[in-house]
């Protein structure tokens, strides 16, 4: 996505050029003449430079050409395009660094809990040597809690 943001920029930077190029050569008549008629303009640059004779306001003695209305309403369409990049890279960065945080957390929160069940497990197994520890996950975790507890101060011991 970035890479197609930087295309179309370096696109644009030549936009009058693109514009009058486009304007002579790509644009059909009736959309030059819709354009002309809603701005009250004729031709690109001046009334003499690819002029839809057809339209309303070519028909008119004098008058300006089209270029700065197709410019400013090119500039405010490609002000929403990049409005629309911009944040659409700052919900794709959001959610990078949010599956980043939760992945790194998540490890470290797990590796927390499974050096603790080593250290009760070796704990319980030092204690009572012809006990076999369980390693049942439930049995694990309650251990992990009675050891916290006695860490805090809660056991009635």
């Amino acid at each position: 996505m970035f890479c197609l943001t930087v295309w179309l920029w370096t696109r644009t930077l030549n936009i009058h050029g693109l514009i009058g190029d486009m304007w002579r050569n790509t644009w059909s008549d009736d959309l030059k003449r819709s354009f002309e008629d809603e701005h009250t303009c004729c031709g690109y640059l001046n009334p003499k430079d690819s002029p839809v004779l057809a339209s309303a306001s070519c028909k008119k003695k004098g008058g300006y050409g089209c270029y700065l209305p197709v410019l400013f309403y090119t500039q405010i369409r490609l002000r929403g395009v990049y409005a629309g990049f911009v944040v659409f890279m700052l919900i794709v960065l959001a959610a990078t660094v949010t599956a980043t945080l939760h992945l790194v957390f998540t490890s470290d929160h797990e590796r927390v809990l499974r050096s603790q069940s080593h250290y009760l497990l070796n704990r319980q197994s030092r204690r009572s040597s012809a006990c076999v520890p369980s390693t049942r996950p439930d049995s694990i975790m309650s251990s992990i809690h009675e050891q916290q507890a006695v860490n805090n101060g809660w056991d009635d011991d």
